[in-house]
């Protein structure tokens, strides 16, 4: 009877942990923007931050309206007036 009650208990405070562990970690990797297909972004210029000379690129490109998403928010098809990006942004 004992034993029951320790489990029980032993469940319920699993239970909690991992619902607190959810929540933290959606906290910290969920940006809360959510893109939709006709949407204006900009591009953050990741060669910039790789090389020594890098300061002196330009941080963003863009704009750039989105055509295609698939899962997990990585955009496909981004396009501008002059061109479509041939990699996949996420």
């Amino acid at each position: 009877m004992r034993n029951i009650m320790m489990e029980e208990k032993a469940k319920k405070n699993i239970d909690e942990s991992q619902t607190r562990q959810r929540y933290s970690y959606s906290k910290r990797h969920n940006t809360g923007h959510i893109f939709q297909e006709g949407d204006k972004v900009f591009v953050r210029n990741l060669c910039r931050d790789d090389r020594k000379g890098g300061w002196r690129q330009i941080p963003w490109n863009g704009p750039y309206e989105i055509v295609s998403i698939h899962s997990g928010n990585t955009c496909s098809v981004l396009k501008n007036e002059f061109k479509v990006l041939k990699k996949k942004i996420h």
